[in-house]
């Protein structure tokens, strides 16, 4: 006959609760510049909203952007927004309109005649869109 003592059923329970609460990881999320944003040489502030890669219906909310990530290269200024992943998505479908948060990204330098490229989620960066849901 086999039984669990109350410390390995305590153990077992605390386990199976922190694994169905944590996060399904970090990811680099899909972001576009807002509409009737104006980007030119001069540009060092950029807002932009973000969104997941793999569920696009799924809202992100603003505590699930952990960050960004901004590197300056001479051809281009390539761009992450890092967001923690929920670990299971059940609202999969089309995208919400104005279901991604606004978030602005601070750069150091102007923008100047370099690319903005964005890196989503494992891709090679691609050119920066412009948010058109």
């Amino acid at each position: 006959m086999h039984y669990m003592t109350p410390r390995l059923t305590l153990a077992l329970i605390t386990c199976l609760v922190l694994s169905a609460c944590s996060s399904g990881g970090v990811e680099n999320g899909r972001w576009w510049i807002e509409r009737g944003s104006s980007i030119n040489a001069e540009t060092t502030e950029l807002n932009v909203r973000v969104g997941f890669v793999g569920c696009s219906a799924q809202e992100v909310t603003p505590d699930q952007i952990v960050g960004h990530t901004v590197d300056y290269t001479d051809p281009a200024v390539i761009i992450s927004v890092q967001l923690d992943r929920p670990r299971y998505s059940t609202n999969c479908g089309a995208a919400k309109a104005n279901g991604q948060p606004l978030y602005t990204i601070r750069l150091d330098e102007p923008l100047g005649q370099r690319e903005l490229l964005r890196l989503v989620g494992d891709g090679p960066a691609s050119p920066a869109l412009v948010y058109n849901y």
